[in-house]
């Protein structure tokens, strides 16, 4: 099984203000993080990889068990959402043909807000997913059924928060099988 981080050339960061669409195309070395560059100047706006162990979770969603304790999970994504009403999506243009895929996706232990519509788009179809409500619990959502086994496999994942601006901290895996 791999995960998302397996070929960070591909992956594309957008951030959306209304119409306006501005490429995040700044691998920034030292944090790993996605930066749009000319507008961002804090480490909480870049996405990427959480180098920093912030995204820590001490349980799973009630029914999304899996038997590898939920603390042990790594190889996160920190996608700490903008003031409203900022947006952003991150692409994985191709994943490649896959036989499974599992995305993981909660609140990290650390957040203080849960006022974020996440949205999740296989192959150009919007997945339905339950909410998430609770800090330092991961859910699972399975996408087996969204599949193209030959590829190419393209996943979207936007975030923007529909409240007031507070401390979320939004994190995602994924488990690849080929």
């Amino acid at each position: 099984m791999g995960g998302l981080g397996e070929d960070l050339e591909q992956v594309r960061v957008w951030r959306t203000h209304g119409v306006s669409k501005t490429p995040c195309d700044y691998l920034n070395p030292n944090t790993m993080h996605f930066e749009c560059s000319r507008i961002e100047h804090e480490y909480w706006q870049g996405w990427g990889p959480d180098i920093r162990g912030q995204c820590r979770f001490d349980r799973w969603r009630p029914g999304d068990e899996m038997s590898a304790p939920a603390e042990t999970i790594k190889d996160l994504w920190y996608l700490h959402p903008e003031k409203q009403p900022i947006g952003k999506t991150i692409v994985w243009p191709d994943l490649g043909p896959l036989t499974d895929l599992q995305l993981l996706l909660g609140y990290a232990e650390p957040s203080r807000g849960f006022d974020v519509e996440i949205s999740v788009r296989l192959n150009g179809v919007e997945v339905p997913q339950p909410p998430l409500r609770r800090q330092g619990e991961l859910a699972r959502l399975r996408l087996a059924d969204h599949l193209q086994p030959k590829g190419p496999n393209r996943l979207e994942v936007g975030v923007r928060a529909t409240g007031e601006h507070d401390y979320r901290q939004v994190c995602l895996g994924a488990l690849l099988s080929r």
